[in-house]
Formats: C-alpha cells, structure tokens, sequence
C-alpha cells in the first residue's frame, strides 16, 4: 500500500476527490478511530514548584525566541571578494621563490663553514 502511494498517491488523491467526493469522504472517515481514550496524567497538581517554575521559565524563553524570529529583519546582500591580477600573483611567487632559493644557499654555506 506505501509502494503504491509513493508512486501515484498524490494524483489518484487528486482525482478521487474532484471526480468522487463522496468516496474520498469515506475514506478519510475510515481514517478516524471509531474511540479514542484520553487518560490524563502528569497533571500540574503531581508537579513541584520548581518544576512548574522551570516549566513556565522554558516556555517564555520559547515564546521570545519565536516573536525574536517574526520580528527579525533580514538583510539580504552579496559579498564579492577581490581576487588579485594574475600578473600580480606571478611576481608574488616568483620574490617568494627567490627567497626560499636564497635561504636553502645561505644555509647550506653555514653547513659547509662549520
């Protein structure tokens, strides 16, 4: 039944309900449980003060976050980045090359004098 849903559900859906309403209400009926048994429990009575305390603190600090977000102003932007010329990065390498060059033959001179 999944495997046929995921295939065509949604159409079929569709055309059921614009071509058979009357079918398409009597399957969402059948849907619904004929009972339903609500037990309650975990009650606030059965609840500490600090516990009923701790629950109102989380609740506040959920409803802030959620207005924070509705009234949140978003600022939509593009950031670019300078990139530098291609000739620029040429001469860059080239200075750093000569100096790793002059490094290796600076210390191979110290190596030779000792």
């Amino acid at each position: 039944m999944h495997k046929a849903f995921r295939e065509g559900g949604e159409q079929v859906i569709r055309k059921v309900m614009k071509n058979q309403p009357a079918v398409f209400l009597k399957l969402l009926v059948l849907l619904v449980p004929r009972e339903m048994e609500v037990t309650h429990s975990g009650t606030v009575k059965a609840m500490s003060d600090d516990q009923i305390e701790a629950t109102i603190e989380a609740i506040q600090g959920m409803l802030a976050r959620r207005e924070a977000g509705e009234n949140a102003k978003v600022i939509e932007g593009v950031e670019t980045v300078a990139s530098p010329a291609p000739g620029l990065m040429a001469v860059a390498d080239a200075k750093s090359d000569k100096r790793s060059r002059q490094c290796a033959h600076n210390e191979l001179d110290r190596d030779m004098r000792d």
